[in-house]
């Protein structure tokens, strides 16, 4: 998550949010209710300002945050599963959410968060199911070794091949 939340006044200016996103580098910026500016009532986004000012025809230095913003904001607990606020993001069709503790804003996830992070999520996975795989093996009770052609009680997979144990310890030590 971003710990740095930017906020404006619900009586703002939408010109004065679209300069703060503009000169923060951001895609939106919380409203908070004026008499409590750790309380979210609101979230405008550069597509809040597209499709209810742009679109409109409307000025923006004579609108207020609170009539274009978006609400409710959907907030989560710091403690939350990344996985479950990926979820969160997807199933609602939302590209934030605010983070809350004890009814105080911590700071904001966004889609933007999570695909940064992404590549390293997926090397993880891949070495975890990697480890799975090298874990899981295949036992029979007898057979011939695809290696040595002796004859074992317990033949192991090992690439594609199934050997005896004899087999894949010198396998192991050739790797080295």
């Amino acid at each position: 998550m971003n710990n740095e939340v930017q906020i404006l006044a619900a009586t703002a200016t939408v010109q004065e949010a679209a300069r703060l996103m503009r000169d923060e580098e951001i895609g939106s910026v919380i409203i908070v209710d004026p008499k409590d500016n750790q309380k979210p009532i609101g979230i405008i986004t550069e597509r809040d300002m597209n499709n209810r000012v742009v679109a409109e025809n409307k000025l923006p230095n004579n609108i207020q945050c609170q009539e274009i913003m978006s609400k409710p904001v959907k907030s989560v607990s710091p403690n939350l599963r990344l996985t479950d606020a990926m979820h969160q993001i997807a199933t609602q069709r939302i590209k934030r959410l605010i983070v809350m503790e004890n009814q105080k804003m911590t700071g904001i996830i966004s889609q933007s968060d999570i695909l940064a992070i992404a590549p390293y999520m997926i090397e993880i996975l891949q070495e975890k199911a990697n480890f799975v795989e090298e874990s899981y093996q295949t036992e029979f009770t007898a057979g011939y070794c695809q290696l040595c052609r002796n004859w074992s009680d317990i033949l192991i997979e090992s690439d594609d091949e199934y050997i005896c144990e004899q087999c894949k310890a010198a396998r192991k030590r050739s790797e080295f």
